[in-house]
């Protein structure tokens, strides 16, 4: 970034960061936030989120160059949008949940839904307790399914985990490749045992498996875990067990070029965030504190590196941990246009050219700038938190279609 460029970015930045420091009614911290979870599509023609209705939050989808409302999601039966996710340039997936009160954590229903941005295509692929919508001879009944990755090369599939419970046969973890518009999935593998969890690798195949248990053989409490790799074969392989060694390593993610994170923790501090050697399991620390466990990791927009870790024993601290990506110098120059806050990569596109950035504060109950690469310029999109006469008025309604 040049002088010339940064110094705009700056400018227009402490603007917005000069009108977020001025007092601020507490109650603008604690009323519902309007508008959550910003996410920007991978080719940055919509932006996507959701919208809090009183008792239903639903998914709203936006052009990014006008911020006009495309498509307003609405779930039937008073249920809300939980996460969401871009699969495609123009297809989000999304979970189902149920808001108990004003302030109560919401409960996901085990349900997942997809749809395209301008509200085509809707398709309910997993039902909690009911018939899957296309396998129709399968019972999900129990099943847990969590989305491990949207696969960025892949505009039609994701890469789901299931858990089974362990009153089912064959309790464990398996993981699938799940069609976004049919609801047809695949199997690719399962975990060595129960109660494990599955991290692929950089090839989107299931590499590794991280399972733990909180019992021993005699049945006395022991916290334990216990870190496996897939072989060429498809055999697990015992990589770490926390009994041999007291450390309880934990696979993080694997990025694009091969590179595996791992956290790494005894139980008596902080957990180490570093990188592990494939091969035999060696754990390289990258960064420990001495105090407080990490509480967010800050990715760069193409997954290839961590690029900060954050830590909040008091107001939330960032630490740089790969200081030589291109995204490590877009980021310091946005944490110098906030002094005081914290800055989050929110979203970005595929090619990393625009980037949703969050800020927030003890003083700043939350904004959202949309940030170009190109320009070296920041947009304000939005407040986390409507202010005091402010809403989500004349956002209209609309319904998710109950059939496919």
């Amino acid at each position: 970034m040049t002088t010339r460029t940064a110094t705009l970015l700056f400018g227009l930045l402490c603007a917005g960061a000069a009108s977020a420091a001025t007092q601020i009614p507490i109650q603008d911290f604690v009323r519902h936030p309007t508008y959550s979870g910003v996410k920007i599509s991978p080719d940055g023609k919509y932006l996507a989120m959701t919208v809090d209705r009183d008792e239903q939050d639903v998914l709203t989808v936006m052009r990014t160059d006008t911020l006009s409302v495309v498509k307003i999601n609405q779930l039937p039966d008073d249920k809300s949008v939980g996460a969401f996710y871009w699969t495609s340039p123009d297809r989000l997936l999304f979970t189902a949940v149920r808001k108990l009160g004003s302030y109560e954590q919401p409960f996901g229903t085990g349900e997942w839904f997809a749809v395209n941005a301008d509200g085509s295509q809707p398709r309910p692929l997993i039902f909690y307790g009911t018939r899957d919508a296309t396998q129709r001879g399968k019972q999900v009944d129990n099943e847990r399914f969590s989305l491990l990755d949207t696969l960025r090369d892949d505009d039609r599939n994701v890469i789901m985990e299931v858990n089974f419970p362990q009153s089912m046969e064959g309790a464990g973890t398996e993981l699938v490749l799940m069609d976004t518009v049919t609801g047809r999935r695949t199997p690719l593998g399962r975990a060595p045992k129960a109660n494990c969890d599955l991290v692929l690798d950089a090839g989107k195949k299931p590499r590794f498996a991280v399972c733990t248990s909180s019992r021993d053989e005699e049945g006395e409490y022991d916290e334990r875990s216990e870190l496996y790799r897939r072989e060429g074969d498809g055999s697990w392989a015992l990589v770490s067990a926390s009994t041999a060694n007291g450390k309880h390593l934990s696979v993080v993610r694997t990025t694009p070029d091969g590179t595996v994170y791992a956290s790494q923790s005894d139980n008596s501090a902080p957990a180490a965030i570093g990188t592990i050697d494939t091969t035999t399991g060696a754990f390289t620390p990258l960064h420990k504190d001495k105090v407080a466990d990490i509480s967010r990791m800050i990715w760069s927009t193409d997954d290839r590196a961590l690029l900060a870790v954050v830590t909040e024993a008091g107001a939330p601290k960032v630490t740089m941990i790969d200081e030589a990506h291109p995204d490590a110098e877009v980021y310091g120059s946005l944490a110098a246009a906030f002094p005081g806050e914290m800055v989050d990569f929110a979203s970005a596109t595929s090619d990393g050219n625009q980037i949703v950035v969050s800020v927030y504060s003890d003083s700043n109950p939350g904004e959202l700038y949309l940030y170009d690469r190109k320009t070296g310029k920041a947009r304000f999109l939005m407040q986390g938190r409507a202010l005091a006469g402010q809403g989500a008025d004349g956002l209209g309604q609309a319904v998710f279609a109950d059939d496919p």
